[in-house]
């Protein structure tokens, strides 16, 4: 069977099974909802905010028993439950100043914080890229003229990604981490609720080999990587076994580690008892894992801590770490009675090499639409929330609105400390991107504001200007001082997309933001940047901006990337250099560029090619079929 043919058969299997998951997880939602309406008003005052450890697995079973009934359990799965205290005012904050940054992390990806690296299925590493296809890690050699597989290895595991996805990468000196969904499960979990995390030594890329494998209960949610200490975030669902026993040491998830070299396996728990932490009122049983792994050492992890609650979005400073998890309150067992949405933040101290420790929690008020919610300067962290406003009777009883909140940690709180709102109202947020003292935010639903905020006083933020034009950018990038490349969709004035268009705006003056230029692509197009920022890449030695683009328009129909010259200054700011490709077949869509030595690098499923930065033309390319 053909690769191509085995992986949309796969994804097929996939999008089915990805309905009943998301069918059963409205369920479970509304079902939490209306459990969480007994106690559906926030609180501001009192200790609630706080989170305090387990002394012990039993106090751990107790916490867990003394609870379960209040939500509604009948026997049978318990679902991750939304209860959680809204702690402080809507909106509270973020990051106590910590110890000096640690060393930047170098990376290949396109991170949203210099010096801290994210997982990603590609990564460049001297003179060799490693690349993640098939369930294998492949070493391409680029130090010559043309790309040149080094090596190649099946990693164990290896054919989850054909089901679930190719898994992602951190590299840090001779070792890398392969991170990956894993369709193996402990008795009592549900399916697909597993993390294999796998250490390979690269140091010789033609001799790469499997050092050590990690099988975690939960699901991946995300890694960073700052120095040589990665810190990897995992979600845990409450098993099955636990609603008729109740065992304290069930409830926290176990890990399998499996030591090639050694020929040792053993089996643990994932965190101690005593390292998880809990509101003091009930949160479910879900339990948020941070792993931190010494890259000099390898696995095990060095270092856990845990909260008993879901994870959902991760973001990272060079000194902290937030997770952040939707919860809903209010609702009385009608799926057209919830009141709203509000976004748990919890941080960690990220600051010392080898250990991560819990510092504070706090809420903002309505949905995140990613990590690039987020972003801490100077000790403060800025979060960018769209509100879900009640629903009766099949309708909204007001329109959304979108909200900047600043956050600030007081003890183990993190509170409010200013916050600008009105933004879009009736639109959602489709792109944030806060950089030291300004902060820019599109909303959308027919048109596309750009608002600029001035974040430079937190007790105060403010919009300063603001921009309406058709259409959408998903993904905002600076491209010099005062300027921004914008990708996302064109638009009629009605809101209906038209294809991929990429912006580039003049925010000098941010009380008058202009778009000075665009390219669009035509009907019926799409690029991963909307929904994924690694895929973007910008080269400011060359000026070039790597986008790739799939057109499914029966007349013209591609698959690749286009190169974009960005000239601010220039009489033509923004100009397409050259489509570039590696075929017309599902695995030849372009997923990432990179940039080493003089070359460009673009990455598919197929292999990877080399060009020249000028032109695009194509140098080169190697095929990840010879295995």
């Amino acid at each position: 069977m053909g690769r191509t043919t085995r992986r949309l058969e796969l994804l097929a299997l996939a999008s089915v099974a990805g309905i009943l998951i998301a069918a059963i997880t409205l369920l479970v939602a509304i079902g939490t909802a209306a459990v969480d309406g007994a106690s559906a008003k926030p609180r501001s005052g009192g200790k609630a905010g706080t989170l305090k450890a387990f002394k012990s697995c039993d106090a751990l079973r107790k916490h867990y028993r003394r609870h379960r009934n209040a939500l509604g359990f009948r026997g049978g799965h318990l679902p991750p439950m939304a209860a959680e205290d809204f702690a402080g005012a809507p909106g509270t904050g973020g990051g106590a100043q910590g110890a000096a940054p640690q060393q930047a992390a170098p990376s290949s990806t396109n991170v949203q914080e210099a010096g801290v690296d994210e997982p990603d299925l590609v990564k460049a590493h001297g003179d060799t890229i490693f690349a993640l296809d098939d369930g294998r890690l492949f070493a391409v050699d680029v130090s010559g003229e043309a790309p040149v597989i080094a090596g190649s290895l099946k990693l164990p595991g290896g054919e989850d990604s054909l089901f679930y996805g190719e898994g992602q990468l951190l590299i840090h000196g001779d070792r890398a981490l392969v991170i990956a969904p894993s369709t193996s499960s402990y008795s009592g979990y549900g399916f697909g609720t597993a993390t294999r995390i796998t250490e390979v030594a690269i140091g010789g890329p033609a001799n790469m080999e499997v050092r050590r494998t990690s099988l975690a209960e939960g699901s991946f949610v995300s890694a960073r990587l700052t120095g040589e200490t990665a810190r990897l975030v995992i979600s845990t669902p409450p098993p099955l076994r636990v609603a008729a026993k109740g065992k304290g040491r069930a409830l926290v998830p176990r890990v399998r580690t499996h030591d090639h070299v050694a020929g040792k396996r053993t089996t643990g728990k994932l965190v101690s008892c005593s390292d998880v932490r809990h509101p003091s009122r009930f949160a479910g049983a879900d339990m948020l894992t941070v792993l931190t792994v010494d890259m000099t050492l390898g696995l095990p992890a060095v270092d856990t801590d845990a909260v008993m609650t879901a994870g959902e979005v991760v973001y990272a400073s060079p000194t902290s770490l937030y997770v952040a998890t939707e919860r809903w309150f209010g609702g009385r067992h009608r799926p057209d009675d919830v009141s709203s949405v509000y976004t748990r933040i919890h941080r960690f101290d990220a600051s010392q090499p080898g250990t991560t420790r819990y510092v504070a929690s706090g809420a903002v008020p309505g949905f995140m639409l990613s990590q690039w919610s987020m972003s801490e300067h100077e000790g403060v962290l800025r979060v960018a929330t769209t509100t879900a406003p009640p629903w009766r009777e099949g309708r909204q009883t007001a329109e959304s609105e979108s909200f900047v909140t600043t956050l600030a940690v007081d003890g183990e709180r993190l509170r409010k400390v200013g916050q600008v709102g009105g933004l879009g109202r009736g639109e959602e947020i489709y792109a944030v991107r806060m950089m030291g003292d300004r902060g820019y935010v599109v909303t959308f639903r027919q048109t596309d504001p750009l608002y600029v905020l001035d974040l430079s006083d937190a007790t105060k933020p403010r919009v300063l200007g603001e921009l309406k034009i058709p259409g959408y950018s998903a993904y905002l990038h600076p491209v010099g001082e005062g300027f921004l490349l914008g990708v996302g969709q064109d638009a009629t004035r009605q809101g209906a997309t038209r294809g991929v268009q990429v912006s580039l705006f003049d925010v000098r003056d941010p009380r008058k933001p202009v778009r000075i230029d665009r390219e669009s692509f035509g009907r019926a197009s799409y690029s991963e940047i909307e929904h994924d920022h690694h895929a973007f890449a910008y080269f400011p030695e060359h000026g070039l901006a790597m986008i790739p683009l799939d057109g499914y328009a029966t007349s013209n129909p591609f698959t690749g990337a286009v190169g974009l010259r960005v000239n601010p200054h220039g009489p033509d700011s923004l100009g397409r250099v050259a489509k570039v490709s590696h075929g017309d077949d599902f695995d030849d869509s372009i997923r990432r560029s990179l940039l080493v030595g003089d070359r460009v690098y673009t990455v598919s499923g197929s292999g990877i090619a080399a060009h020249d930065p000028a032109t695009l033309a194509q140098l080169g390319f190697v095929g990840f079929g010879g295995r």
